[in-house]
């Protein structure tokens, strides 16, 4: 979360300002994903997990927590209706964060794959 967090920020600020907002949201998609999966190789041994199950579940996890952080985020300390937090989850406004969830969740099974 805390990369992430960074992420957001420095997207907002150096993105944002020359792409636009739904553009930046998508770049963002992309170039957090290839971050949470350089944090994750780096952290899927000390996890000590190694069975495919177990890593989904780990995957699964952190979608949870994302999407439970996301809106919280978005709705408490923001202000934001909930419509436009759904809404940026829904790939008919353009949004590929399902497309960066899918990924989070695969992505300790990947890493692992990865590692050996």
């Amino acid at each position: 979360m805390f990369v992430e967090t960074l992420h957001g920020i420095a997207r907002a600020v150096f993105v944002l300002p020359h792409t636009g907002d739904l553009l930046s949201r998508q770049i963002g998609v992309v170039s957090g994903s290839i971050l949470i999966f350089i944090v994750v190789i780096g952290l899927i041994k000390w996890l000590g997990i190694t069975d495919r199950r177990g890593l989904l579940g780990v995957g699964i996890l952190w979608v949870v927590m994302t999407v439970v952080f996301e809106f919280a985020l978005g709705y408490f300390a923001m202000g934001m209706p909930l419509n436009e937090i759904f809404a940026s989850f829904d790939p008919r406004h353009g949004s590929l964060m399902p497309l960066g969830l899918a990924f989070l969740a695969l992505s300790p099974v990947i890493a692992e794959a990865v590692r050996r």
